[in-house]
């Protein structure tokens, strides 16, 4: 059964380029299908080669996250994988990126 949550997290990212105004950067991350996601996000989302984003529901494998934008494909909601999730802030939730994760 799915979880109704809102925690901020971190996304892997596979590249990140200047976008097209000085305050914005053009975003690629694989979603939980694998396909490669792409979008322009403001600046002061981006940290470290990471996207912020917030989990709004979570089920066994994945979660669905609202992204700061939409990316070129789909809307501002898109489903990840749990081992694209670097990071989980907020109370109950663990660091995703360990070594149990890596082996399912």
């Amino acid at each position: 059964m799915e979880q109704e949550i809102l925690k901020e997290i971190k996304i892997k990212c596979r590249a990140i380029k200047e976008g097209q105004f000085s305050n914005e950067k053009t975003v690629s991350f694989v979603n939980k299908d694998g396909v490669i996601l792409t979008g322009i996000f403001p600046d002061d989302n981006i940290k470290d080669n990471h996207l912020r984003a917030w989990i709004i529901r979570e089920t066994e494998n994945a979660y669905l996250v609202r992204l700061p934008d939409a990316t070129f494909t789909t809307g501002s909601k898109v489903w990840l994988s749990k081992d694209m999730v670097i990071e989980v802030t907020g109370e109950g939730i663990a660091d995703h990126e360990t070594e149990q994760d890596s082996h399912e």
